[in-house]
């Protein structure tokens, strides 16, 4: 054992290493500010210290998962011999860091802790790959994420196809561009000011800034001629490793302020910085910094907790994580929640706080440093609540600024700052929990939210003489150079999103259990009705008391084939619509999101319109006519899948337009009977003037009329009504397809424009 005044500590993580000296010392986290970086986030940003006094000590320095030497938790422990310490319970795999005493002769030698990072090669890359010249240690950066080239007194940035994006001053990079030195270069959640040395480039790791700032916020709205202030002078901050918590009463301007917070809403005056960089000003860039709950649950409930970690997890993060990578995220924000057991559990089975914690760890997956939450206690009873907020204080102590919206009051004592926004969007207070009904003079909450509501003037002039606005901000760290500004997603993203997208979407129609057994049995059922039509010759020639079989055999295909459709369809996009919004606004579009649905939906219809054909040819005589190819039912089956496909983007298109759930259903009704009636099948629309003419926007109409025409259905029936579309000609035929076609694409682009005017996440 060496414990004379020269030992020095060895720290070891991985394969990484660092020597100190006595006198030196040394943070561990995963922080910026940390001089031995650990990337994990269930490790707090500053998680241990390490120091020499009459000895080496390591101690826990307020981390959410606790400090472990020797396989028990410690605040703090001496060093005595080779120790192994672990950032977190060991038994949830956390991370080791191992402290060995050198002699100063047999001390190696290894980088000073936070040093900035000097190259003399002409190019340097940057990357999570172990081959990086700048190893970054940020799960949203990918294993080969850009190269810095000198050029002259400049420096060419290069983005290497990366899935989050390389940004300049807040400004995407696409292929090359030009910065200047002092430049703030931007990978996933960190950021580097990059500089020309005399012997090449260095790269400084830029710290955690002031958190989060808001300057003399006002927003307004206009409520007819004239403009309505929500917000009005808002202004304080709130610095990493704070809870900070925003009430008020109804009509306040909370959820107003929230949408201001998570750059939903640009301030009509005024400004929001987080890390000394404008929200909206740099919004692509932190984007992924910022981590937005809302109080709908953003899960889909059939999936398990990890499951929905999982595709959230294939969505955010690089497309060069690997499985296990992904696993290893998830594991450690299961672990950071509590959630380890509850794995396995379907969302809908878990309890309010579980499902809100769940909610949190689809956030935590990208390691935000702004969590805000909108009412994440509504509902809950006072034990969850409690439960829920706690969990929050361990979130704000490992670095975070952690921001709650709410109207519940019980638990604010956890917080670390309270804002008060009384009626009109004033502020009111800014201060310690425990002192605001003492400021207020107020026996309970109660009085408190009552003054708030009947006094707002009198309390924002009192709140402006004790808290004068202060000096204006300091401009924008990262005031753009001449960057080029982004204007689209590489393809390899929007290809990734489409697979990730389809593959949860399948797996979604299978966890649904009684959603699936209906989807399977539809198709059965309605090929079985079909063959309650009475008859004996099926699609050939009618007997004279069997006339009306060929035509009611389509009317029931055609209508069932469009019911299908839109029953698989209709409720899918508002369903999850504040999903969609949240992956939306960390990167998720509308165009992959939506064609993913269709691409799932056309096979659905597809198999569905094949069963029911085939139960149908089983069961009666196939056609005697054809238009191109005599192989028996072929023809029919693709009446009726196009008709279905079209059906199911009419039904995206109907889902993605409707506000509710509730909505869908009457409209569902109704659309599916108009369609009975516009095939011409059932009621004669030809010739009729109005009806016929809007019989064309009814896809049942075009895929009534490619069955007729493909059966001869004029010359099988001669009574049968004399419409110009029933025709037995491929051209026609040609006419039908193509309205179909064009139904289905407007129906696609109607979806497609609602969801791209959809806010950005629910602030």
């Amino acid at each position: 054992m060496m414990t004379s005044a020269g030992t020095h500590l060895e720290v070891r993580l991985g394969v990484r290493s660092w020597v100190l000296a006595p006198g030196e010392s040394a943070r561990i986290g995963r922080g910026a500010e940390a001089e031995i970086s650990v990337p994990e986030p269930s490790v707090s940003r500053i998680h241990a210290f390490v120091h020499y006094d009459d000895g080496w000590w390591i101690q826990d320095e307020g981390s959410a998962a606790g400090l472990w030497v020797g396989g028990r938790q410690e605040p703090r422990s001496r060093i005595d011999a080779a120790t192994s310490a672990h950032l977190g319970n060991p038994g949830l795999g956390a991370p080791e860091v191992t402290l060995t005493l050198r002699a100063p002769e047999r001390a190696a030698k290894a980088p000073a802790p936070g040093a900035t990072e000097n190259f003399t090669s002409g190019a340097v890359r940057l990357g999570r790959g172990a081959g990086s010249d700048v190893a970054i240690s940020d799960v949203l950066a990918s294993r080969n994420h850009a190269v810095l080239r000198p050029a002259g007194k400049q420096i060419l940035v290069e983005d290497l196809g990366s899935l989050n994006g390389t940004f300049l001053n807040g400004r995407r990079v696409y292929g090359e561009s030009t910065a200047q030195p002092g430049d703030r270069l931007t990978i996933g959640n960190t950021d580097y000011r990059i500089m020309v040395a005399d012997a090449g480039l260095s790269v400084e790791k830029v710290p955690d800034g002031e958190g989060l700032r808001l300057d003399s916020v006002g927003f307004e709205i206009r409520d007819g001629r004239k403009p309505k202030a929500l917000l009005r002078d808002v202004d304080f901050a709130s610095a990493h490793g704070r809870l900070l918590a925003v009430i008020g009463p109804s009509g306040a301007g909370k959820s107003t302020l929230m949408g201001v917070m998570t750059g939903a809403n640009r301030p009509t005056s005024g400004s929001v910085r987080f890390d000394d960089q404008d929200i909206n000003k740099n919004y692509e860039a932190l984007r992924t910094r910022i981590g937005f709950v809302p109080q709908e649950d953003i899960l889909h409930r059939t999936l398990t907790v990890r499951q929905a970690l999982e595709f959230a997890a294939r969505l955010r993060l690089p497309a060069d994580t690997t499985a296990e990578e992904r696993r290893a995220q998830i594991d450690s924000v299961l672990a950071q929640l509590g959630l380890v057991e509850h794995a396995g559990t379907k969302v809908s089975r878990l309890s309010g706080g579980q499902r809100k914690r769940a909610s949190v760890a689809l956030e935590l997956l990208t390691e935000p440093s702004l969590l805000i939450l909108d009412e994440p206690t509504s509902g809950l009873d006072p034990a969850m609540d409690k439960q829920v907020m706690d969990t929050l204080r361990q979130l704000a102590n490992a670095g975070r600024v952690v921001v709650v919206v709410t109207h519940n009051v019980a638990n604010l004592g956890v917080c670390d700052q309270v804002i008060l926004l009384a009626k009109g969007g004033l502020p009111a207070y800014a201060g310690r929990p425990d002192t605001i009904l003492s400021h207020f003079k107020a026996a309970d909450w109660a009085d408190v939210f009552r003054q708030a509501s009947e006094q707002a003037d009198a309390l924002y002039g009192n709140f402006r003489t004790l808290n004068p606005a202060g000096p204006p901000p300091p401009p924008d760290a990262s005031a753009p150079s001449a960057v080029p500004v982004a204007t689209a997603a590489p393809p390899t993203s929007r290809l990734r999103q489409l697979r990730a997208i389809m593959a949860r979407q399948l797996f979604l129609l299978w966890a649904d259990k009684g959603y699936f057994v209906f989807l399977t049995l539809l198709p059965i059922v309605l090929g079985g009705l079909a063959l309650v039509v009475p008859g004996t010759k099926g699609f050939g020639t009618p007997t004279l008391k069997e006339i009306g079989e060929p035509s009611q055999l389509l009317v029931v295909l055609v209508f069932g084939s469009a019911f299908m459709g839109m029953a698989l369809s209709a409720r899918d996009l508002v369903s999850e619509r504040a999903i969609f919004r949240r992956e939306n606004a960390v990167g998720l579009r509308p165009g992959p999101y939506l064609l993913a649905k269709s691409i799932v939906c056309t096979v659905v219809c597809l198999i569905q319109a094949g069963v029911m054909t085939g139960i149908v040819m089983l069961g009666k005589p196939a056609p005697g006519n054809y238009l191109v190819t005599d192989i028996p039912g072929l023809e029919i089956f693709f009446a009726i899948a196009l008709t279905a496909c079209v059906c199911s983007f009419l039904g995206l298109a109907m889902s993605a337009w409707v506000q509710t759930s509730e909505q869908v259903m009457p409209l569902l009704v109704v659309t599916a009977m108009a369609m009975l009636v516009l095939a011409g099948g059932l009621i004669p629309v030809t010739g009729r003037a109005g009806l016929e003419q809007v019989s064309w926007l009814s896809p049942t109409r075009w895929g009534f009329a490619i069955g007729a025409q493909s059966i001869d259905l004029k010359t099988l029936v001669p009574t049968t009504e004399d419409d110009w579309l029933w025709t037995h000609s491929l051209k026609r035929a040609g006419l039908a397809t193509g309205a179909l076609l064009a139904i289905g694409a407007v129906s696609w682009i109607l979806a497609w424009a609602r969801l791209a005017r959809l806010p950005r996440n629910n602030g």
